[in-house]
């Protein structure tokens, strides 16, 4: 008799164990805190984590920012995973909070004259990288902080770009939090 309720005993405990697993898969958990960024392109999750090698450098970070001048604020955010990369350019650069509307590109880097946001994008490593561009307002940023001295500010960004083909990628639900000082 004690051999059977042992034996019970383990198949019971066996199938509690196994039925309160969660066998489900987990969502990748978002990022918080400084330096951080993620956005959805087209309903994916992604996380900048950078790229090692590439782009005529060792390795890229994830995020990274320009500016047109010395005394300038940022005037570019750049997002890099190994197949997106992201290039929000801001006129005037972020010195206060709020909304800026992403229209057409008008030229590169600092002679752009509008608030853009550009898409590099590759289906799989090893295959040229596809441009896409937002066009007659297809997007949006707002910054929602900037510190006193404009080192650190975040916000949230969406875009719809496209190609020249018309393809088109729909980036949804960004959010960006920097600190220039520990970037």
């Amino acid at each position: 008799m004690k051999k059977y309720f042992k034996l019970s005993a383990l198949i019971i405990l066996i199938f509690v164990v196994s039925c309160s697993r969660d066998d489900t898969p987990q969502e990748e958990q978002l990022p918080t805190g400084e330096n951080t960024a993620y956005y959805y392109l087209d309903g994916q999750l992604i996380v900048p984590k950078g790229v090692a090698g590439g782009l005529g450098s060792s390795s890229i970070k994830p995020i990274y920012y320009t500016n047109c001048s010395q005394q300038s604020p940022p005037s570019e955010i750049q997002l890099f995973t190994p197949n997106t990369y992201i290039r929000i350019f801001l006129f005037n650069g972020i010195q206060i909070t709020e909304i800026k509307d992403l229209k057409n590109r008008t030229g590169g880097g600092c002679s752009n004259i509008n608030n853009t946001g550009t898409l590099e994008y590759k289906k799989t490593s090893g295959v040229p990288w596809i441009d896409f561009e937002t066009i007659n307002n297809s997007g949006t940023v707002i910054i929602n902080y900037v510190s006193a001295n404009k080192r650190k500010f975040s916000g949230t960004f969406q875009m719809d770009v496209y190609s020249n083909t018309n393809e088109v990628k729909h980036i949804t639900n960004g959010h960006f939090n920097i600190n220039l000082d520990t970037l």
